[in-house]
C-alpha cells in the first residue's frame, strides 16, 4: 500500500482529524497530499509522523493490516458511532464480527460498540453494563477507556448505585484531568462530556451538568461535530427547562 495511504489509515484507526496529526509536525495541507500521494514527505515528516502514530517506518511499509477486512469494518464503526446510528451499530456486530475483533486482539472494541448500542438502541442497561465492563477491564487506549467509565458512571447514576457510581466517576474524572491538550480534541470527547452530564444530572447536580454539556458544545464547535453538537443543545435546553420548573414550583 502507498506510504500516503497507510499513514491516512493509521489516523483513522486513531479516531485523529488531520490537523491532530500535523500538529507540530508539518502544515495539515502538506498531510493531505501526502496522504493523496500527491507528494513524497521528506525523511524529517516521515520519522516523526510515524513517532506520533507509535510506529516504526519498517513496520508501517510491511503492514498490510490497512487494508484488511478489520480495519475497514472497525472504521465504519467508528464513523456510525460519531453520527449517533447505533440501530447499524448494532446489526454490524450481530453478523458473526467477533471473531474478526479476536484475531486482531481488540475484542475491547467489539464489546465497547455492543456496549453502547444495547444501552443506545435496545435500551438495555443490564446487557450494556456487562460489555462495557468487559471492554474497561481490557486493554485500550487511555482516553478509550476514560469514554467507557463515563458510560458505566452514566449507568450506575441511573440505577441509583451511588459507591459504584462516585468510584467510577472520580476515575473518569481523574483520567480526564491527565488528558493532554492533544487527547482534549479527539472527536471521543463530546461523548465524554455528555455522559458526564448526564451522570451529574441523574445525581441531581444540575450546575455540575451544565458545566460539562457546555464543555461539549464548545468541544463540538471546535471540531464542527454536528451529529454530537445538536444532541448536547438538546439536552443543555432539557436541563434550563427543569431548573425553571424548580424556580416555578
Amino acid at each position: 500500500m502507498e506510504f500516503g495511504k497507510a499513514i491516512r489509515q493509521l489516523r483513522r484507526n486513531r479516531d485523529w482529524t488531520q490537523k491532530q496529526l500535523a500538529d507540530g509536525i508539518c502544515s495539515q495541507s502538506l498531510l493531505s497530499r501526502i496522504e493523496k500521494g500527491i507528494e513524497n514527505p521528506s525523511v524529517f515528516v516521515i520519522f516523526h509522523l510515524c513517532q506520533k502514530l507509535g510506529i516504526t517506518l519498517d513496520e508501517l511499509l510491511h503492514k498490510e493490516e490497512f487494508s484488511s477486512p478489520f480495519s475497514k469494518l472497525k472504521t465504519e464503526l467508528f464513523s456510525l458511532y460519531r453520527q449517533n446510528d447505533f440501530e447499524t451499530i448494532y446489526t454490524l456486530l450481530h453478523k458473526k464480527n467477533f471473531s474478526l475483533f479476536e484475531a486482531y486482539h481488540e475484542t475491547h472494541y467489539y464489546n465497547f460498540f455492543l456496549g453502547v448500542s444495547e444501552l443506545v438502541y435496545k435500551q438495555n442497561e443490564k446487557a450494556a453494563q456487562i460489555y462495557l465492563s468487559q471492554a474497561e477491564n481490557q486493554k485500550g487506549e487511555k482516553l478509550f477507556t476514560t469514554l467507557i467509565k463515563s458510560y458505566l458512571a452514566k449507568i450506575y447514576a441511573k440505577q441509583n448505585e451511588e459507591v459504584l457510581t462516585l468510584a467510577t466517576l472520580n476515575a473518569c474524572l481523574n483520567q480526564l484531568n491527565q488528558a493532554t491538550s492533544h487527547e482534549k480534541q479527539n472527536r471521543l470527547m463530546p461523548n465524554i462530556y455528555h455522559n458526564l452530564c448526564m451522570t451529574y444530572l441523574f445525581l441531581n447536580q444540575p450546575k455540575q451538568a451544565i458545566l460539562y454539556v457546555n464543555l461539549g458544545i464548545e468541544c463540538c464547535k471546535s471540531q464542527q461535530n454536528t451529529y454530537q453538537l445538536v444532541l448536547l443543545i438538546f439536552r443543555s435546553g432539557q436541563i434550563f427547562m427543569h431548573l425553571d420548573r424548580k424556580k416555578l414550583g
